[in-house]
């Protein structure tokens, strides 16, 4: 939704910083309780200060999992959020789904159509991905991902979520490891452009290797857009729409400085987690899916980690051949051309070919 967003930035169909009742009038949704002040920008880097929807186990998902066709309006949404917690001043940071709920219906303003219709125009169409099989579903549709599919597996962790929300998995017969189709089938379009879109593993690696959308943006947005926020909690460096992606730390490494090149997003529903990584400088590009939860830290950081040592020794081991065969250069033969330059020995060309 951020990428929607900046493209309407770049073609000065929005300002980053209008505030929220500018873009969305009472007679649309009323937000003054909440967003009175908030601008587009701290929506996109969540510093609106506006709690999450998501954090009330007592609040609307709880309604939608008693009753899955219950429908509900943005205004819904965004009364449940400031019911949840105190709003704090536009500025605070903290990760809040409630921002991109606004967000979409503010793209969807601007555009005219469903987010999912402005997305095949300007996202899928020109990245190349397919327009039939990843989708962000229209709200209150109770769409479901189509077969086949992946489906959400309990772990120990996805218990403690469900808990959290008022369900004993394993009292209502659920095996921990066991395969739960309630969830792959159960719609989760409660949640929108903040999590309801579904996809391929080869969509989403295009998407990624697009930089999240940035090959989309003018190059000063996409730059505009790395503008970081510490935001608090796990992500921590926020940009709009997109966060820089963590490593473990290894021994005695300062915890604070376990930030990596690479830029993406990581994405979670009951029972599925994700995470993509971009980096602009290598071209490097990961995307991992699972079908659990609580893999967040526990699994994909551990492997984007791998990924990222397992890349720099490589690069380590060209450069050092590089340099090895410069202090001792092989004589052309008689005949052949002589050794093309690699650019430095830096290793990065060669790794990526």
């Amino acid at each position: 939704m951020a990428t929607l967003i900046l493209q309407y930035v770049d073609e000065g169909l929005l300002d980053l910083d209008a505030t929220v009742p500018e873009l969305l009038p009472p007679d649309v949704l009323n937000t003054s309780q909440a967003y009175g002040d908030v601008t587009l920008s701290q929506l996109l880097s969540m510093t609106s200060g506006v709690p999450d929807f998501f954090n009330d186990p007592n609040g609307i998902l709880s309604d939608v999992f008693s009753d899955p066709e219950l429908e509900f309006t943005t205004q819904d949404i965004v009364d449940a959020a400031v019911a949840t917690a105190p709003v704090q001043p536009p500025g605070t940071g903290g990760y809040s789904s409630t921002n991109y709920i606004l967000l979409q219906e503010i793209a969807e303003s601007v555009g005219g159509k469903p987010a999912n219709e402005l997305y095949k125009e300007r996202i899928y169409g020109p990245l190349g991905m397919s327009l039939t099989n990843t989708v962000l579903p229209p709200r209150n549709s109770n769409a479901i991902v189509p077969e086949p599919r992946s489906e959400a597996t309990l772990t120990n962790p996805c218990n403690g979520e469900f808990a959290a929300f008022g369900y004993n998995t394993v009292e209502e017969g659920y095996s921990i490891g066991a395969p739960i189709t309630e969830i792959a089938s159960a719609s989760i379009d409660v949640a929108g452009a903040a999590g309801s879109m579904w996809a391929t593993l080869n969509d989403m690696l295009i998407w990624t290797k697009s930089g999240t959308g940035n090959v989309l943006l003018s190059e000063e947005t996409a730059a505009k857009r790395l503008e970081w926020t510490d935001i608090g909690g796990t992500i921590r460096h926020y940009g709009m729409g997109t966060h820089a992606i963590w490593m473990v730390p290894s021994a005695g490494a300062d915890p604070n400085n376990i930030w990596s090149d690479y830029w993406g997003h990581s994405g979670e529903a009951f029972g599925y987690e994700s995470m993509s990584g971009h980096d602009a400088e290598s071209g490097g590009s990961f995307f991992v899916a699972t079908t659990s939860c609580g893999m967040e830290g526990g699994v994909m950081v551990p492997l984007f980690s791998y990924y990222l040592n397992a890349l720099s020794k490589a690069e380590e081991a060209v450069a050092n051949s590089t340099l090895a065969s410069s202090e001792a250069p092989t004589p052309a033969a008689p005949g052949s051309e002589p050794p093309v330059d690699g650019g430095g020995g830096n290793g990065q060309d060669t790794t990526s070919m």
